[in-house]
């Protein structure tokens, strides 16, 4: 019986979100630790040149430590280190981000940390539930964006 073996090469940790794609690790702009933030939607970080690193509006930003509200687009930059989200996601001075840039994306294989209903968006555009995803299964589904369905799936990893 053939199978077909996954060989993934990159990876990202999954911000599950009902507005934002899954971006690919290879459109990383920049990383770093927020200084600042206020409750609202700016964020700090005096260590780095957000003018200097391209960071521009329509940017995706994933707050790597939280899984409550992980993702928000870049709205505009206020200063060399100071930019305006369109969401309040950062949580506290010292939360870890990433920006990407956003761009095509054909999609990418899921892995299932722990298990649920899981509902994507697929690399053809198709909005699909999957019931009764197992804990520590694969998704052989190219996917571009996973849905917020009540956090009944976590730790999903995407695979290029």
């Amino acid at each position: 019986m053939a199978y077909q073996k996954l060989q993934a090469n990159t990876a990202i940790n999954v911000a599950i979100s009902n507005n934002y794609d899954i971006p690919s690790p290879a459109s990383e702009v920049v990383s770093g630790a927020v200084d600042t933030f206020s409750v609202g939607t700016t964020m700090e970080d005096t260590t780095v040149d957000f003018i200097a690193k391209g960071v521009k509006e329509g940017d995706i930003v994933y707050n790597t430590i939280t899984a409550t509200a992980p993702t928000a687009s870049v709205v505009r930059t206020v200063a060399a280190n100071v930019l305006t989200l369109a969401d309040s996601i950062m949580l506290a001075s010292g939360n870890t981000y990433r920006v990407f840039r956003p761009q095509e994306n054909r999609g990418c294989v899921l892995y299932v940390g722990v298990g649920g209903d899981l509902k994507v968006l697929t690399a053809g555009n198709d909005i699909v539930q999957l019931t009764g995803v197992l804990s520590g299964s694969y998704v052989p589904i190219q996917v571009k964006r996973v849905f917020d369905v009540s956090g009944t799936v976590t730790d999903v990893v995407g695979l290029w």
